[in-house]
């Protein structure tokens, strides 16, 4: 990645400001030698002739106050850099501040994960004539921009494979979406809370809105903000977050986007790389099948859904679902347009007379290049009986007298094996067993042919009204309505 940072103009008012401040410091300084500059005192002070801090980091465009001991005033100051810290200064005062410009070359051989410097030297001369310069290396001038540098750009999904079959690593592919993360600084001091737009120099990309509604809008510029105080095992304070989608038809290129500091104007210029796959090969589904998916019963075929990844291959994609499954077989979205996009297959039920569906062509994805992948879709009948439908004889409202001990029958058919019947108000037995459960709110089970007699266990007193008998087979519950008269036709 190549980074290149600027002011937004030579005469910008951010470097005209570095530079006011810079000029009346100057001016202060000189003010106070007389107007030659120079200091008709002439003392001695007491010990060698040294500069305070002896060693240390400027930030640019940030003032950086040192002190002279030693030595006897007036004292003469320059430096190497003169583009950077333009010094040619006689002061009869033991301080003076520098405010340094921005290093726009700095030192070989630094480590990518430091803040970019320049080395500077000064030289300080005595009234006496003594000299002092300081060492090569114990003073750097760091680049200083608001949108700092821990900055990166991946694409969240590998880019092709190389001519090893390997993934692909890069900042932006074709068709896919990358992250940019990011730690704004200034002066070393990370920006919480901070407004940064992001905005496209050149190239084919877009941002994308995370925070949107619907969310995912492409958009040509988006502000962020920086987070706020770090959380407790979470984001780190002063970081951000940032995605972009490459062009599906985007060349291998360079491109480029501008990170802006919103309060001050000040900005950063980033140039990254999108790739395309040279190497392509046909697209590959993950997972490449569908089942098999056993029916509940043996009438039958089985039913289900999965999320499929289209791996490899050239955006957008196109899903078809082939002729002889249409009946069974879904696709949504029918369109992909994005690489590593996912789809989702679904297989409804069918009665097993009509035949399982058993096609390793289901569904066909097919990329921008023609180039295709097939999708299995397999059911099959389950392997127990049939069940019927659950049913009661009779099905409409029964009556029984208001009087103890009055009784009916009802039959139950159909449904699974094992049924519960639950009474409201009434007494529930299964004849079969000859057994007789006494009170309100009971329940029989049976796995036999279920005949139940309902007998009417209320006292006498009770007024004549209407209640409920609920029968289930565990997955459908038919409700039978229990009406108690004075007569019963």
């Amino acid at each position: 990645m190549t980074i290149k940072n600027y002011f937004s103009k030579p005469n910008n008012w951010a470097k005209r400001g570095v530079a006011a401040v810079m000029l009346a410091g100057v001016t202060v300084l000189l003010g106070s030698c007389g107007g030659s500059g120079v200091s008709s005192d002439t003392g001695v002070q007491v010990g060698a002739l040294s500069l305070l801090p002896g060693t240390g980091s400027l930030y640019a465009n940030v003032p950086f106050t040192f002190t002279i001991a030693g030595g006897s005033k007036p004292y003469f100051i320059t430096t190497n850099e003169q583009t950077l810290i333009p010094l040619n200064l006689t002061i009869n005062s033991n301080t003076f501040t520098v405010v340094p410009n921005n290093p726009g070359v700095t030192d070989v051989g630094q480590d990518p994960k430091e803040v970019p410097s320049r080395s500077i030297r000064f030289t300080i001369r005595d009234n006496s004539g003594k000299e002092l310069i300081t060492g090569d290396k114990s003073f750097s001038v760091l680049q200083n921009f608001v949108t700092g540098y821990n900055l990166s750009i991946n694409s969240l999904f590998a880019c092709g494979v190389d001519s090893t079959g390997k993934p692909v690593p890069a900042e932006g592919c074709a068709g896919s979406e990358s992250v940019i993360n990011l730690t704004p600084t200034f002066s070393g001091v990370l920006y919480q809370n901070r407004a940064l737009k992001f905005s496209i120099n050149y190239g084919e990309f877009i941002f994308i809105d995370k925070n949107s509604n619907p969310p995912n809008n492409l958009v040509p510029t988006i502000t962020l903000t920086t987070s706020g105080a770090t959380a407790p095992g979470g984001t780190i304070g002063g970081s951000l977050r940032a995605f972009f989608r490459s062009s599906n038809t985007a060349r291998t290129q360079f491109a480029g986007m501008r990170i802006t500091d919103v309060l001050t104007g000040l900005y950063r210029d980033v140039d990254f790389l999108i790739v395309n796959p040279t190497i392509t090969t046909k697209p590959t589904l993950i997972p490449a099948v569908l089942g098999p998916l056993v029916g509940a019963d043996s009438s039958k075929c089985g039913a289900g859904g999965v999320d499929v990844r289209i791996s490899a291959g050239v955006p957008p994609y196109s899903i078809t679902v082939s002729p002889s499954s249409r009946a069974i077989v879904t696709v949504n979205p029918p369109l992909v347009p994005d690489a590593n996009g996912i789809f989702t297959v679904s297989a409804t039920s069918a009665p097993a007379s009509s035949g399982c569906l058993n096609e390793p062509n289901a569904v066909t994805v097919t990329d921008s290049l023609g180039q295709s992948a097939s999708f299995a879709v397999n059911t099959t009948p389950g392997t127990g009986a049939p069940v019927q439908p659950l049913s009661v004889v009779p099905n409409s409202p029964i009556c029984l007298l208001n009087t103890p001990g009055s009784s009916t029958q009802i039959a139950v058919f159909g449904g699974n094996a094992t049924k519960a019947v639950i009474s409201r108000d009434v007494t529930v037995a299964t004849a079969i067993s000859g057994s007789t459960t006494t009170g309100t709110g009971t329940t029989a089970t049976t796995t036999t042919s279920p005949t139940y007699t309902v007998t009417n266990t209320r006292p006498a007193t009770t007024p004549t009204g209407s209640t409920f008998i609920d029968i289930s087979d565990g997955a459908t519950t038919f409700t039978l309505a229990v009406k108690v008269a004075a007569t019963c036709p």
